[in-house]
């Protein structure tokens, strides 16, 4: 079953060393599962201990939300659940010569952007490869494989629909507004 951050610090001494961890508890039964922040640490190595005593919401959300930590400790669910919501300017969509994506995520998610966008424009992942091979697909991130890295906040995703067959070209219209 999945747990939930329950957005609260534990934390325990031994003789000068400190354990601090972030409670989780599950979601069907309440049962409690700890996220370990900081092992054996003496006080003063450990940052902004006062937000952790105080169980501080912004410093709860920045560790329940850090993927490597939470990978390290087993605890990433590999499909997490993602909705996708579209907003667009509806002046002359049927003619549009390109389609802009702007992602806003609410939070890090660390789905693939290759995932995120063929769900979102229902396409495959080849067919997404070879939009972008083409150079039909422009992404505001330059990196080696840019489809294979996480999806981030504020990304931008250019389609330009000129180049493509017209049957395609009509299909991702209607996808970018459905």
């Amino acid at each position: 079953m999945p747990f939930a951050c329950s957005m609260k610090f534990r934390a325990n001494a031994q003789k000068k060393r400190l354990d601090v961890w972030l409670i989780y508890r599950c979601i069907a039964c309440d049962e409690v599962w700890n996220l370990p922040i900081h092992e054996r640490a003496a006080l003063g190595d450990i940052d902004a201990f006062d937000a952790i005593a105080h169980n501080d919401a912004a410093m709860a959300l920045r560790h329940a939300f850090d993927r490597p930590r939470l990978m390290r400790h087993g605890a990433v669910e590999e499909r997490p659940d993602v909705s996708i919501h579209k907003s667009y300017d509806a002046g002359c969509m049927r003619e549009a010569g390109a389609i802009a994506i702007v992602l806003a995520l609410a939070q890090p998610c660390g789905l693939r952007l290759d995932r995120l966008l063929t769900a979102g424009l229902g396409l495959s992942r080849a067919e997404l490869g070879r939009l972008h091979e083409a150079g039909a697909l422009h992404l505001s991130r330059a990196t080696r494989k840019p489809l294979r890295g996480p999806a981030t906040n504020g990304q931008v995703i250019l389609i330009d629909l000129a180049p493509l067959d017209p049957a395609l070209a009509a299909a991702l219209r209607r996808a970018a507004v459905a």
